[in-house]
């Protein structure tokens, strides 16, 4: 029996007739203690935050999933027992799961392998394959969610699950683990099925190796790794390595569904095929269809006509993923995943306040960046900036950039809601390019001459800067600029290097680029000649950028 921390000073002693008696986690919603019937029965009683309980829209939410929970088999998970969302503060009371997560299993005890492994695989496969059914996304599973019961694997923690029949805002929210995240999860796409499959992939590989497959942090890193590398296998070996490289596809069409795992895993004859693809499988709760079913349209589904799964037709990658961009055919996928423009991370972000408009500033044009660069530069458009030739890419193409200040002069990028690559010329060796990002203009105070060491963000002692590899966080305040130079950056071609920027950095919290709304404001500086000054004659060596996001 697991170790139950005791009950603190300030926690309640009982709840809807049931008695605490330790607390078994706090999270995002709530805290989860461990109650006892009058009978003598133990269960899990999570009581949500006080806040939750003026929250219309967050109790609207809640009363959806508890109907979402209940049609879900209990065989495989932890049975809601009662609820009451109208509560003061909110409680749901479930059955209590005696055993540790798959975690702490792992760390205290060591990995899994043989049929310990394989039992873990189908139970868990099992449990996915009857949350599916039922209309529900799990959205979190994770080594934490599984629970090692004497009667065999058990699938918790669904305070975050959506109904599959629930509306695309409802299910667009990115909620989630990064390290076990999906890229259209992280893109913010609606949540399906193979997004499940994705972190039980990862699972699977965190149980077999003691680590996910494509890093724990840090998470900038983690998230270009998962956008773009091969996911690291580690010790999986036969079918169940290629199920787990089958559910890692960047491309969520691509993975199997849980049924078609947990068959795979039921036959480990050698050679044995995979089986085929189902059919699309319907996404309505099964009180909503109809009986008997209607028949299916003649010929194949579309998504059939696709080349098959790499899973089907060639060995999964080994090795250590890389920590640079791919080349592979992926990187199509993950680029697309990028064009959402829809909340990223929110699990471990605060979301930036709307910056207010600047009047005399004009926003980029809605030309196509395609259009731009197909048919040449529109005037007054510019393919890159006109001091340093910094370029902005997203989703495989370049944004369109507008000078709208021949002054200064200011150039104007026109943004999508998403992650952003910034291209820049090769540096010279040892010799960085700096960022200085703001919430307004004022980030504009540089003067032509005078010194960076006089810069608010500029200043030696304020380099603060978070990259690996070619992926970062853009700092948003005067207590750090971003400092981009050897490692720090990749090499996109022999005479380019980019950094890709997926999260924002202001007011002491992370959030994603792709939650941001109007105008960020930025200064770029390379010192060029060593003098620690900025110059605007001549070659130039720093720039002003308003990068303008829809509202």
């Amino acid at each position: 029996m697991r170790r139950i921390p005791p009950l603190r000073s300030t926690d309640p002693r009982q709840v809807a007739g049931f008695t605490l008696r330790g607390r078994l986690g706090q999270g995002g919603q709530g805290t989860v203690f461990l109650g006892v019937s009058p009978t003598g029965e133990q269960v899990a009683v999570k009581l949500l935050h006080a806040a939750f309980g003026q929250d219309t829209e967050a109790r609207r939410y809640f009363d959806r999933e508890l109907a979402a929970l209940r049609r879900v088999a209990p065989f495989c998970t932890a049975r809601v027992l009662a609820a009451e969302p109208d509560a003061d503060p909110p409680y749901v009371i479930s059955e209590y799961i005696d055993g540790p997560s798959v975690q702490d299993a792992v760390r205290d005890r060591g990995v899994m392998a043989g049929a310990e492994l394989t039992r873990l695989a189908i139970a868990t496969a099992t449990a996915l394959g009857a949350i599916h059914a039922a209309g529900v996304v799990h959205r979190d599973f994770k080594p934490a969610n599984v629970l090692l019961a004497a009667d065999g694997p058990r699938v918790i923690d669904f305070g975050i699950a959506r109904p599959l029949d629930a509306t695309a805002a409802t299910v667009s929210g990115v909620v989630g683990t990064p390290a076990y995240m999906s890229p259209e999860q992280l893109a913010g796409d609606p949540a399906g099925p193979p997004l499940d499959l994705f972190a039980w992939a990862c699972t699977i590989v965190y149980a077999a190796a003691g680590r996910p497959p494509f890093g724990h942090e840090p998470l900038p890193a983690v998230i270009n790794r998962i956008l773009n590398a091969p996911p690291d296998l580690g010790p999986l070996t036969g079918t169940l390595r290629a199920l787990v490289a089958a559910c890692l596809e960047k491309d969520p069409s691509r993975r199997p569904t849980a049924q078609q795992v947990l068959l795979g895993l039921m036959d480990e004859r050698p050679g044995a095929p995979i089986p085929p693809l189902p059919g699309p499988v319907d996404p309505r709760p099964p009180a909503a269809r109809s009986w008997p079913p209607a028949p299916p349209p003649p010929g194949p589904p579309s998504w059939q006509n696709a080349a098959p799964p790499s899973w089907q037709t060639s060995k999964p990658p080994a090795g250590p993923p890389s920590t640079r961009p791919s080349r592979m055919k992926g990187r199509a996928v993950a680029g697309a995943a990028l064009t959402a423009g829809l909340a990223v991370l929110t699990v471990l972000a605060v979301v930036i306040a709307n910056v207010m408009r600047q009047p005399d500033t004009t926003s980029g044009p809605t030309t196509s960046p395609s259009t731009a660069t197909s048919q040449g530069t529109p005037a007054g458009q510019l393919a890159r900036s006109p001091r340093l030739g910094l370029e902005f890419w997203q989703d495989g193409a370049p944004s369109l950039l507008t000078l709208t200040d021949l002054e200064r002069p200011v150039t104007t990028v026109a943004m999508k809601r998403a992650p952003f690559e910034l291209r820049f010329p090769t540096l010279p060796k040892d010799t960085p390019l700096q960022i200085c990002a703001w919430t307004d203009a004022s980030v504009f105070s540089v003067t032509d001459g005078g010194r960076t060491d006089d810069h608010p963000c500029f200043a030696p002692g304020t380099g603060i800067a978070d990259y690996e590899h070619g992926s970062g966080t853009l700092y948003l305040n005067n207590a750090g600029h971003n400092h981009l130079v050897g490692s720090r950056v990749a090499a996109h071609s022999a005479t380019q290097d980019k950094v890709l920027f997926a999260s924002l950095f202001h007011g002491g919290a992370a959030s994603p680029v792709a939650q941001r709304q109007g105008e960020l404001y930025l200064t770029v500086f390379v010192d060029l000649d060593g003098d620690g000054a900025f110059k605007r004659a001549g070659e130039g060596e720093y720039e002003y950028l308003v990068l303008d996001f829809p509202s």
